[in-house]
């Protein structure tokens, strides 16, 4: 009994001890844990919103939310720019002013300007069918120190000597990209975020210019090509009957020909340009697939179409492909260095990954109709500068924010965080304590242990229904991601769409995304049809 008593003790006294030792290591470890305290708590309260049904805070960024995006795409109204092929289509294109870009060394500035100027914003890389989408990632948030050289830039990849240096003006940057010359290596920047490959993004919005390093690669710039290997995402194709008749007729007999793999690249550019017509007018009078209509029945689209079916006819012959938007062409003004891009040069092409060349622009659309062409030259008025933030000098982030915060506490404050951040975890120390003498439920109802997501869309349910079937374990917490891969892993070839289900649920979730209850109910017939 007595023996009893005393464990409650034993209880506050080791919290206490934890408390204060966790506290001490706190204190010796304080400077990287102060400057990633609103991470934190901003991931805390995307879990809270999460839990509740509600979409998360934008901290995790998706290409298809940016705004710096293909023209061409902006009067589709879908809410995702230059994503989705319409079936039929009267684009309107802005001519209003979306960025603009300085060749920063003037022995350069005519050489880059007197050819095809391509400004990349993001890149796409998985095919539905229909629609452009990208593998969905967490966000990382990558410094300046991370490698150890505080020198105010981001190394991506290594620079070869001919990297073109510029400085990108964005009169209304979102904050939700940051469009450079294609094949970017390096920004000089404090932070941004790293979305995935070639994904980047910053938290500054409003008018700012920024400095980046870019190494620009073209399928004509090439003497031969083999596929490299960027991951299996960037190789896969639908088995549908649009790809299936693109093999039939255009990629078999190109693969069949004995040529070169660049001359095999060049032979589809030439049969795009050859077969279909640039128009920003689609009728589609027989209502085929919008791919289909493209190669096979009107053959007229846009910059949009030539890209797509460059990819996929690319991925046929094996080559990885990925499907870039942003600008290209423009004005310029070579004695400047200066190159301006309205909302009539918004564009989006195919790009190859060649082994030992990275990236390569893989342009399909007619040059001086859809396709890039360089830039139109002439003397343009000098913009004024002075107006945009440079984020390339010293126009701090969140992160370096709080550690310049840090720096400048007076040694009073240091005891006070540290007596702080004692008193936080004994009383979690305590909460956790009780918790496991209630049994493991807290108070809201989640499961011990478990991360729930929000109540199940009719999509959600059905694949949830479709796991049951098929005898797999659904343990209180399991994810919708975690249900649909070991459906994959059960099914095989045959889960295919499931993909599209998971990425469309995270999207709409947690990255922001508008929801569509057409796309859900079609969604939900998929999963049903498994």
């Amino acid at each position: 009994m007595e023996a009893a008593a005393r464990a409650p003790w034993f209880g506050r006294l080791a919290a206490l001890v934890a408390g204060l030792c966790l506290g001490a290591a706190a204190w010796f470890a304080a400077e990287p844990v102060s400057y990633r305290l609103a991470d934190a708590a901003q991931s805390m309260r995307d879990w809270v919103a999460e839990l509740r049904g509600e979409p998360a805070r934008p901290k995790r960024r998706t290409e298809e939310s940016a705004s710096v995006v293909t023209g061409l795409s902006e009067s589709q109204g879908s809410g995702e720019p230059g994503a989705t092929l319409p079936d039929r289509v009267s684009l309107q294109q802005s001519g209003g002013l979306e960025l603009m870009v300085r060749i920063d060394d003037p022995a350069q500035r005519y050489p880059v300007l007197s050819r095809p100027l391509y400004l990349r914003s993001f890149a796409l890389a998985v095919w539905d069918g229909r629609r452009w989408s990208f593998p969905l990632e967490d966000a990382t948030l990558a410094a300046d120190a991370d490698d150890g050289t505080r020198d105010g830039r981001i190394e991506l990849r290594p620079e070869p000597p001919e990297a073109i240096a510029h400085t990108v003006f964005l009169p209304a940057n979102s904050a939700a990209s940051l469009p450079a010359i294609q094949g970017v290596c390096a920004y000089d920047l404090p932070a941004l975020f790293l979305l995935g490959e070639d994904r980047f993004a910053i938290d500054a919005p409003g008018k700012v210019r920024y400095s980046a390093t870019s190494a620009p690669r073209s399928l004509d710039d090439l003497r031969s090509a083999a596929p490299g290997d960027p991951g299996e995402t960037y190789r896969r194709v639908p088995a549908d009957a649009t790809v299936a008749r693109m093999w039939e007729e255009i990629a078999r007999p190109i693969r069949l020909s004995g040529a070169s793999q660049l001359a095999q690249l060049k032979a589809i550019r030439a049969e795009l340009r050859a077969r279909c017509e640039y128009s920003l007018t689609i009728e589609n009078k027989n209502n085929l697939p919008p791919l289909e209509n493209f190669l096979f029945g009107e053959r007229r689209g846009y910059c949009d179409f030539y890209a797509t079916s460059a990819a996929l006819l690319a991925r046929l012959i094996g080559f990885p492909t990925r499907v870039a938007y942003g600008y290209a062409g423009g004005e310029a003004d070579p004695a400047q260095g200066i190159a301006m891009f309205r909302g009539t040069d918004a564009h989006s092409w195919a790009e190859v990954f060649v082994a030992g060349q990275g990236w390569v622009i893989f342009e399909a659309t007619p040059p001086g109709e859809g396709g890039a062409d360089r830039p139109q030259t002439g003397a343009a008025a000098s913009p004024d500068f002075s107006e945009f933030a440079n984020l390339s000098d010293g126009a701090l982030d969140y992160s370096e924010r709080r550690r310049a915060w840090f720096a400048s506490l007076g040694e009073w404050a240091k005891p006070a965080l540290f007596a702080a951040a004692s008193l936080a975890l004994i009383l979690l120390a305590k909460l956790v304590f009780a918790v496991g003498k209630r049994g493991g439920t807290p108070a809201g109802g989640l499961p011990a242990g478990g991360r729930a997501e929000a109540p199940d869309s009719p999509y959600a349910a059905e694949l949830r229904a479709l796991a049951r079937r098929l005898g797999i374990a659904q343990p209180p917490g399991r994810t919708l991601r975690e249900v649909a891969a070991a459906i994959e892993a059960k099914l095989g070839d045959e889960a295919s769409g499931i993909g599209a289900i998971v990425a469309y649920h995270y999207e709409t979730r947690f990255a922001g995304s508008h929801a569509d209850p057409q796309r859900e109910r079609r969604l939900a017939s998929l999963a049903r049809s498994l």
